[in-house]
C-alpha cells in the first residue's frame, strides 16, 4: 500500500464519521457544527493511535499510522485555530509535531509549523509566529515539499502586516515562480497534492468545506495552484500599494481578478477581495466613479459574511467623499451590523485593503452624524465601537464568543449619574486622507470631539480642529519633557502654543476647550474617557497657560469606555467589603527574584528592585499583614493567594506588549518555580479569572506600581494592558502606572496613598490627588513630574 493508498483510507475513515453527522442548529445543548467536525476529527486520530500498540506489528504500519494521526490532527489544530480555540489548536499542534518528527516526517512538520505559524500571528506573538512560519520554509526548502510556495506566500503576508514590506516582497516574489514552476512542470491532476486534494474533498460536503479550518487545510496541501497565484497576486498588490507603487498594485490586483474568474472552488474570496482592492487603489487615486463600479461588482458577487464589512465601508466613505451623507451613514451602519452579527472566521480579512481598521467604520460614522448635527448619536456610536474592540479583543484571548451588550443614550447618562461624576469621552476622528492612507502610522490630519456628560444628564459637544497634528510625536515629546526618555527629532506641529511645554500643548488640546464645563469644586470627580494614543497622556500632569497642574484644580479618574463604568459600578456593588482589609486579606509582593528569561528589545533579563522590596515593607504595617518578598513571591504561590485577597499590591515589573519575548503582549513578573515561568501574563489572568463561568478575583483595588504598567498599546477598550485584564477579572479599581518611577518617589507617594484611603477614609481618586500632593507640596516628597504624575486612578472611586 503506498502513502496515496493508506491516506486515502485514512480520510475515508474520517468521512464515516463526518458523513454520520447530520447537523442542526447549534444551541447550549446543541455543538456547532465546527465542533462537532472537531470532535469528530480528534476520535479518528485517537483510533490511528491504536496502531502503535503491540497488536500490531510492522514498522511500515506504524510508522503509516503515525502519518495519518498526525495528518489529522493538523485538520484539527486547523479547525481549532478558525474557531479561536488558540490554545487548544497549540496543544494539538504540538502533539502532532511530537508524531512526525518521531518519524521524521519533515514535510509534515513543514506543514503542522505553518499552521502554528498563523494561530500565534492571531495569538499577537508575532516573534513566535515569524520564528515558525521560518522554520516551516526552511524545512519546506530542504526536502523540496511541492507546497513551498504557499509558505512563501503567507511569510511574506505576515511581514505585509507587521509593516515590513522589503522583506515581504522578495518572499512574495519568490513565492509566484515557485507556483509557476510546479504549474508548468506537472499536470495538477497526476501531482501529489493534486491526488491529495481529490483526497481531501471524500470526508467533506461541498457546504462543509468551505468552514475555516477544513480550508486552510485544502489551501495548504492541494495542487490546485490556480486559487495561490491569485492571493499572491493580491499580497505583491498589498505591498505595492503600502510602498507607495499605486500602479504596480493596480497592476496585481487586475491579474489576481483575471486568475480569480478560473477558479471552481466554491470557497475562493479572490474575486471579490481582487474586486475590493481594485476599488480601493482608484479610491485612492481620486476616481471614485471607478471605485464604486468595482465595489458595486464585489457587492454583487460577494456571499462571504466576513467581506461584507469592507465592502460596505469602502463604500461608505466614497459617499461621504461625494457628499452622499445620508447614503454614506446608511452604508456604515450596515457595515457595522455586518461586523458585529457575523461569526464565522475571518482567515482572508487580512488580503483586504481596509484602508484601515474595523474601527475606523464607527469613526467614520460618528464624523458623519455630528456632520448631520446629531452629536448624541454619535456619541452612542463612540461607545459602541469601544464595545466590539472589546468583545474583539476577549474573543481573541479565550475561547468561544463574548456577547456585548451596547449601551445607548440613556445608559450613558444612567452611568454619569451612578458615578456622580463628570465624565469627558475623546474620539480622535481621522481625515479622510487618513482613512484612505493604508501606511499610516497615526492620525495626522483628525479632528478631536469631546463629549462632556454631566451628573444631571445634560450632554455638551465640543470639537477641535487638528492640521497636521501627530499625538504619537506629542506624547513622545511629552516623555522626553519629563525626563522619562531622551530626546530624539520630533515634531507634532502645534500652532500657538509653547514649543517647548508639551504638557501645556496637551491642555489646550484636551482641557481648555471643554474647561468652562468642568466642575469647579476641586472635590467633584471628573472621569477622562480616552481614546487610542489619549491613553497615555498623564491628565493629573497637564499644565494651563499660569502652569497650573490639573490636578490642583479636580479630582481625576479615567476608565477604558462609559460601559466599562456600568461593569465596574456592578462589582463594586457585588463586592460590599464593608470594614478596611487586614492580614491575610490584602496580598502584597516586593521584589520577586525575577526570571532569567530574557525580555525587552535586546532580551535582557530583568534587573533586581530593591526599593520595591523597601515599599512593601513600609505599606505592610498599614494593614497589619507581612509582604511577600523575593524568592517566595513564586507566579504559583501569588496565583493561589489572590482569590481571597481584598487588595493587591504588585511592586515588582510589569512588562507589557509584543516587546516583551514572553510570549504574552503583558505580563507581572514574579519569581519563576518548577509549575510556571515567572511570568504572570495577561493571557493567564483573563482565562483564570476572566473568562464567563470563571470566579472573578475578590479584590476591590489592585495596584501595579511596578515600572510602565500601564502604557500598553492601547486600541479602544484596552485588555492589552495588564490594567485591562484585571477589570475584566472583575476587579472595580485599579491604580497603574504610565512610566517607572524612582523607587523611593513611589514608596513615599504609595503610603500617602494608602493612609488617606484607610485611616483618612478619602475615596480612592481623592486618596490619589491628596497623595500627588503631597508629593508636589510637603518638605518629604518630590515636586519632580517624573516623581508623581505617572499614577492613574481607573474605574471606581468608592
Amino acid at each position: 500500500m503506498n502513502q496515496l493508498q493508506w491516506l486515502r483510507s485514512t480520510l475515508l475513515a474520517l468521512s464515516i464519521g463526518v458523513l454520520h453527522f447530520s447537523p442542526t442548529p447549534a444551541s447550549a445543548q446543541q455543538p456547532s457544527l465546527e465542533d462537532s467536525i472537531i470532535e469528530i476529527c480528534h476520535t479518528q486520530a485517537n483510533i490511528w493511535e491504536l496502531f502503535d500498540s503491540p497488536l500490531f506489528s510492522g514498522s511500515e504500519l506504524k510508522t503509516r499510522a503515525k502519518m495519518t494521526q498526525a495528518v489529522l490532527l493538523g485538520v484539527c489544530a486547523g479547525l481549532e485555530q478558525h474557531q479561536n480555540q488558540f490554545q487548544e489548536s497549540l496543544q494539538t499542534l504540538e502533539q502532532a509535531l511530537t508524531i512526525v518528527e518521531e518519524i521524521d516526517d519533515r514535510e509534515g512538520q513543514a506543514a503542522l509549523l505553518a499552521i502554528g505559524g498563523l494561530v500565534y500571528n492571531d495569538l499577537e506573538l508575532y516573534p513566535k509566529a515569524e520564528a515558525s512560519l521560518q522554520e516551516s520554509l526552511e524545512l519546506c526548502r530542504a526536502v523540496a515539499c511541492e507546497w513551498r510556495g504557499k509558505i512563501l506566500n503567507r511569510l511574506g503576508l505576515f511581514y505585509y502586516t507587521q509593516e515590513r514590506y522589503d522583506e515581504g516582497l522578495p518572499l512574495l516574489q519568490e513565492a509566484l515562480t515557485t507556483i509557476d514552476q510546479l504549474e508548468n512542470s506537472t499536470n495538477e491532476a497526476n501531482s501529489y497534492l493534486g491526488q491529495l486534494e481529490q483526497l481531501l474533498e471524500l470526508p467533506f460536503l461541498n457546504q462543509w468545506r468551505c468552514i475555516g479550518g477544513v480550508e486552510y487545510i485544502f489551501g495548504l496541501l492541494s495542487g490546485n495552484v490556480t486559487d495561490e497565484k491569485a492571493t499572491i497576486f493580491q499580497n505583491l498588490g498589498l505591498n505595492y500599494l503600502s510602498k507607495g507603487d499605486r500602479q504596480k498594485a493596480l497592476e496585481s490586483f487586475e491579474q489576481s481578478l483575471q486568475i480569480s474568474k478560473q477558479i471552481t472552488n466554491n470557497c475562493s474570496t479572490q474575486k471579490v477581495v481582487a474586486l475590493i482592492n481594485i476599488a480601493g487603489v482608484y479610491q485612492q487615486q481620486g476616481k471614485s466613479d471607478q471605485a464604486l463600479d468595482y465595489l458595486e461588482q464585489a457587492q454583487k458577487a460577494n456571499r462571504f459574511p466576513s467581506l461584507k464589512p469592507p465592502i460596505l465601508g469602502n463604500l461608505g466613505t466614497i459617499l461621504f467623499q461625494t457628499g452622499q451623507l445620508e447614503e454614506a451613514k446608511k452604508n456604515f451602519e450596515q457595515a457595522i451590523q455586518a461586523l458585529e452579527t457575523q461569526s464565522e472566521p475571518r482567515a482572508d480579512i487580512n488580503q483586504v485593503a481596509l484602508f484601515e481598521k474595523e474601527a475606523d467604520y464607527y469613526l467614520m460614522l460618528q464624523k458623519i452624524l455630528v456632520a448631520q448635527g446629531q452629536n448624541l448619536a454619535a456619541l452612542a456610536v463612540a461607545e459602541q465601537g469601544r464595545a466590539h474592540v472589546l468583545a474583539g479583543l476577549l474573543s481573541k484571548r479565550l475561547s468561544g464568543q463574548q456577547k456585548v451588550e451596547f449601551p445607548n443614550l440613556e445608559k450613558i447618562k444612567k452611568v454619569a449619574s451612578e458615578q456622580n461624576a463628570t465624565i469627558v469621552e475623546y474620539s480622535i476622528i481621522p481625515s479622510l486622507e487618513d482613512i484612505t492612507n493604508l501606511k499610516r502610522e497615526d492620525y495626522r490630519n483628525s479632528e478631536l470631539f469631546i463629549w462632556v456628560i454631566h451628573p444631571g444628564g445634560e450632554v455638551n459637544f465640543r470639537s477641535v480642529q487638528l492640521k497636521d497634528t501627530s499625538w504619537k510625536n506629542l506624547l513622545s515629546e511629552t516623555r522626553e519633557f519629563i525626563g522619562i526618555t531622551t530626546p530624539s527629532n520630533h515634531n507634532s506641529t502645534l500652532p500657538e502654543t509653547d514649543p517647548t511645554n508639551p504638557l501645556q500643548q496637551l491642555h489646550q488640546l484636551l482641557i481648555e476647550p471643554i474647561a468652562d464645563l468642568l466642575p469647579t469644586v476641586k472635590e467633584k470627580r471628573i472621569i477622562f474617557i480616552p481614546h487610542q494614543e489619549l491613553f497615555n497622556v498623564p491628565f493629573p500632569a497637564l499644565m494651563d497657560a499660569n502652569y497650573n497642574y490639573l490636578i490642583e484644580k479636580h479630582t481625576i479618574l479615567t476608565a477604558p469606555s462609559i460601559q466599562s463604568l456600568s461593569f465596574t459600578r456592578q462589582r463594586k456593588q457585588q463586592l460590599k467589603n464593608s470594614s478596611p482589609p487586614k492580614g491575610r486579606e490584602v496580598l502584597i509582593v516586593g521584589n520577586p527574584q525575577m526570571p532569567q528569561q530574557g525580555v525587552g528589545p535586546n532580551l535582557k533579563p530583568l534587573a533586581p528592585l530593591p526599593g520595591a522590596e523597601k515599599e512593601a515593607k513600609a505599606i505592610s504595617p498599614i494593614f497589619e499583614t507581612n509582604p511577600i518578598i523575593g524568592s517566595d513571591a513564586t507566579e504559583t504561590a501569588i496565583v493561589e493567594r489572590m482569590p481571597n485577597a481584598k487588595v493587591i499590591h504588585l511592586a515588582t515589573h510589569g512588562l507589557l506588549d509584543d516587546f516583551s519575548g514572553i510570549g504574552s503582549p503583558g505580563a507581572i513578573a514574579l519569581t519563576p518555580s518548577g509549575q510556571d515561568d515567572g511570568f504572570l501574563t495577561t493571557t493567564e489572568i483573563m482565562e483564570r479569572f476572566g473568562q464567563p463561568g470563571s470566579t472573578p478575583l475578590k479584590a476591590e483595588l489592585v495596584v501595579l506600581s511596578a515600572c510602565d504598567t500601564g502604557s500598553g498599546d492601547i486600541k479602544g477598550e484596552g485588555v492589552i494592558g495588564l490594567s485591562r485584564s484585571l477589570i475584566a477579572a472583575g476587579v472595580p479599581t485599579i491604580v497603574v502606572s504610565l512610566w517607572q518611577v524612582p523607587d523611593d518617589d513611589t514608596n513615599f507617594l504609595m503610603r500617602e496613598f494608602y493612609t488617606n484611603l484607610y485611616e483618612r477614609e478619602l475615596d480612592k481618586a481623592q486618596a490619589m490627588r491628596q497623595a500627588m500632593l503631597s508629593m508636589i507640596n510637603d518638605d518629604g516628597g518630590n515636586f519632580d513630574l517624573k516623581a508623581w504624575a505617572a499614577f492613574t486612578v481607573i474605574g471606581e472611586a468608592e
